[in-house]
């Protein structure tokens, strides 16, 4: 990057531009998964009440087993659907001082009126300087979203598999 700032370098807005579509498509990722785990779960929920409904539940422990496996799997689907749901982070009123927020961010520039939001932007771009810092905010902005995606499917996946547990031990009582 340009130690003096005097010039915006295309190479730097290039590779910037690069990592920000880069994490565009992680969080595009991040919930293409959590919406096929949400429907591989309902699926299975759905064919497994299904089977379970014909056939009668016997035994205590199939019926715990069967409780419990329901109880992990729709945890799972919240956890996935948190990952779906969009944040929209916080309110920004009239009176904030608009400095301490992401204007690239549409939750944050919707905000306030046109005139503000190109008042605004208009001093972010006034300097090479600045347009760096506030790529570099947006794209940190951008960092933190997908990690928090990314933890929370983490946990989603496990709880699907930790369900799978339940679910051999309602197999191995029916073959018993």
């Amino acid at each position: 990057m340009n130690d003096s700032f005097e010039k915006v370098d295309k190479e730097t807005i290039g590779m910037l531009r690069s990592a920000h579509m880069k994490q565009t498509q992680l969080a595009m990722l991040a919930d293409q998964k959590a919406h096929m785990l949400t429907g591989i779960i309902l699926i299975s929920l759905s064919i497994i009440v299904s089977n379970i409904a014909v056939n009668e539940m016997n035994s205590l422990l199939t019926k715990a087993s069967f409780f419990l496996f329901c109880v992990i799997e729709i945890i799972a689907v919240l956890l996935a659907l948190f990952v779906i749901v969009p944040r929209l982070g916080p309110k920004v009123s009239k009176g904030t001082d608009i400095k301490s927020y992401n204007p690239l961010f549409f939750m944050h520039f919707l905000s306030f009126d046109k005139s503000t939001f190109y008042q605004q932007m208009m001093r972010n771009i006034e300097k090479p300087e600045t347009v760096y810092k506030l790529l570099l905010d947006d794209f940190y902005d951008m960092g933190s979203a997908l990690k928090r995606k990314y933890v929370i499917l983490r946990y989603a996946y496990l709880c699907a598999a930790f369900g799978l547990i339940p679910v051999t031990l309602i197999l191995l009582t029916a073959m018993i």
